[in-house]
């Protein structure tokens, strides 16, 4: 059940990135909105931080890319921010390719 939470999040949080219009201020807006959200069961918010993180390199949105990574370093455990390391380095080779 959590997974269809966290894919459903996803396809939520791709729509807001690949908007002609997407900014940071909404993308954080909507990001924060969905923290404070009460869920019957917890989404995994290290997939979702993936899987947007990525999506924000792909789409050439650096700015995005880069706050989430920091929001996703300041409230994961060492273990998932060490586990996610190798995404950061695919995600700044989207980004050069978008360059």
């Amino acid at each position: 059940m959590s997974q269809k939470i966290s894919e459903s999040i996803i396809q939520e949080c791709k729509r807001y990135i690949t908007k002609e219009s997407a900014d940071l201020l909404s993308i954080q807006e909507f990001w924060t909105e969905l923290q404070n959200s009460e869920y019957e069961f917890q989404p995994d918010w290290s997939y979702i931080f993936q899987k947007v993180y990525l999506h924000a390199c792909l789409h050439g949105h650096r700015t995005v890319a880069e706050w989430l990574r920091k929001e996703f370093e300041s409230k994961a455990n060492q273990m998932d921010i060490i586990a996610y390391r190798q995404t950061y380095s695919y995600g700044e080779v989207l980004l050069r390719k978008k360059s």
